[in-house]
């Protein structure tokens, strides 16, 4: 240890309008202020990096820590943290948790260990508080099988929300669901009658932007006591071999948050929040997000337990998304049956292809539908122009190897696929095309028309943030704003684009000769 000054690791700078999607969150080189953080080397345990406020939990300067074993300042703390580690027994969760004794008789804290990034972080926090009458294991019993008898992710949402609100204190809990564009919606929602409601708004993905998404991914739990709190830097052990290195704090619960997050929180008139993933195969599909409008600093009681609900209604939602998709896929198993059976039947008329109730529309599921060979177009519903089609195919399409099934080209909004046209505006808003073969060049679309669609959001979307004084801003306003979105069909399911690409093959020029 020499006696050099202990440098605070320096945090990324602010970000610009620029680079605001990059803005790396993970290594914010600060924690929130209700606790503290030492950054230890192993075997030995050695401190390389403290916050700041170490002395006001433990009692012991900094200069006194880093660069040293944590037995030299805190040694029951460090026995417990050994004996933590040697029992093994972290569950599913990768962090240890323990109480930690700190030096001169201070107050026990609660403690958690972790690895990540090839460093070990202690995190060290008073007991929180816990709402009263939190719900226990006769609770959670009745809210899984209340799940099994649900029949739409909505009445998931709902049962989550309300046993959320009762178990945790907070004025508001909200079910958000990401939407395929990252976007996402409230599916549900528990609030006192005086928090402005925001059930059934939709939020751009601005609003949480990919690498917000990707530390929800890895880490399923999020706490931020206070968005007015203080921001305590880390220190370096200016003598220490990583000291340049930034500390990744990505699953750390300590860990501040943005500069601009906590601006939109104050904008929401938010003054904590705690927030749990839903993961559902693997994949972020949603949060239950608590607000509270002042500060509160929930208890690992509080905590584990909302762990514990995301992860049973995670379940849930996955037994109903596998469910949702078994059914469509029967059907769509049933239609592609039903179409092998027109072809096993000898007819060679293209209209019992493209009309009859086992034919294509039926299998797309379509407004209208037509056949493509070398250059001549068979078409019947609600369709484009025959030179239309036959540009969509030459322009768009993609030869497949003669008699297999080709890639499939899928948009519910004919306008972004091709820009400059407007003949679709008034027939068809959407296109489903797959190549059946080669040689003779076989193509079969699907058409869906436009189905306008009022949405309605918490804030204008085309406004999420902006620049004051040379810094960047979060939007200000979450009034309920109206859009209209026309020009859109509803998205094709990805059972029907399936089974498009799942045709049968052996279709010959003979079966679509005439053409329309």
């Amino acid at each position: 240890m020499t006696d050099q000054v202990p440098t605070a690791v320096p945090a990324p700078e602010a970000p610009s309008l620029s680079d605001c999607a990059r803005e790396p969150i993970h290594i914010p080189g600060a924690v929130q202020a209700h606790g503290t953080l030492l950054v230890l080397a192993e075997p030995d345990l050695t401190v390389t990096h403290a916050a700041a406020n170490l002395a006001r939990y433990l009692g012991v300067a900094l200069e006194e820590v880093l660069g040293f074993p944590l037995e030299r300042s805190c040694p029951a703390g460090a026995a417990a943290l050994r004996a933590a580690l040697a029992e093994g027994a972290c569950g599913a969760d990768p962090a240890v948790r323990f109480d930690f004794e700190p030096p001169a008789g201070r107050p026990v804290l609660e403690a958690r260990f972790h690895r990540h990034d090839g460093r070990a972080l202690l995190e060290l926090e008073p007991p929180g508080e816990d709402a009263p009458g939190g719900a226990g294991p006769a609770d959670l019993a009745g809210f899984i099988e209340r799940l099994e008898g649900c029949a739409t992710r909505y009445d998931i949402a709902r049962w989550t929300a309300d046993l959320v609100s009762r178990s945790t204190g907070f004025d508001r809990v909200m079910v958000y669901r990401f939407l395929p564009d990252w976007s996402g919606d409230v599916i549900a929602e528990v609030r006192h009658a005086v928090e402005p409601a925001y059930l059934g708004l939709h939020f751009p993905a601005s609003d949480i932007p990919a690498q917000a998404r990707e530390l929800y991914r890895v880490s399923l739990l999020r706490s931020i006591a206070d968005v007015h709190g203080e921001v305590v830097p880390l220190v370096a052990d200016p003598a220490g071999r990583d000291a340049a290195r930034p500390v990744d704090l990505g699953r750390s619960n300590l860990r501040t948050v943005s500069p601009i997050h906590l601006e939109y929180l104050r904008n929401m008139g938010v003054g904590a929040t705690l927030v749990a993933s839903l993961m559902v195969e693997g994949r972020l599909w949603g949060l239950i997000a608590c607000h509270h409008p002042t500060g509160r600093r929930s208890g690992a009681g509080t905590r584990d337990l909302l762990s514990r609900i995301a992860v049973i209604t995670a379940g849930a939602l996955e037994r109903s998304i596998a469910a949702d998709i078994a059914q469509a896929r029967r059907r769509t198993e049933a239609r592609l049956a039903a179409l092998e059976g027109v072809f096993d039947s000898g007819r060679d008329s293209v209209a019992a292809l493209l009309c009859g109730d086992r034919g294509l529309r039926d299998l797309g599921m379509a407004d209208g539908v037509a056949l493509y060979v070398d250059g001549a177009v068979a078409a019947f519903g609600r369709t484009p122009d025959t030179h239309e089609i036959r540009h969509l195919v030459e322009r768009h399409g993609a030869s497949a190897p003669s008699g297999t099934g080709g890639a499939v080209v899928a948009t519910d909004c004919l306008d972004e696929l091709e820009p400059q046209a407007s003949a679709f505006d008034e027939t068809v808003a959407g296109l489903l095309m797959v190549e059946i073969a080669a040689q003779p060049r076989l193509v079969a679309l699907a058409f869906r028309r436009e189905v306008v669609q009022e949405i309605f959001w918490g804030g204008d979307p085309q406004k999420p943030a902006s620049a004051d004084a040379g810094r960047l801003s979060p939007r200000k306003s979450f009034e309920r704003w109206r859009q209209t979105v026309t020009g859109r069909c509803p998205p094709w399911s990805p059972e029907v684009v399936d089974g498009w690409g799942n045709c049968p093959g052996g279709w010959s020029p003979r079966r679509a000769a005439r053409t329309g």
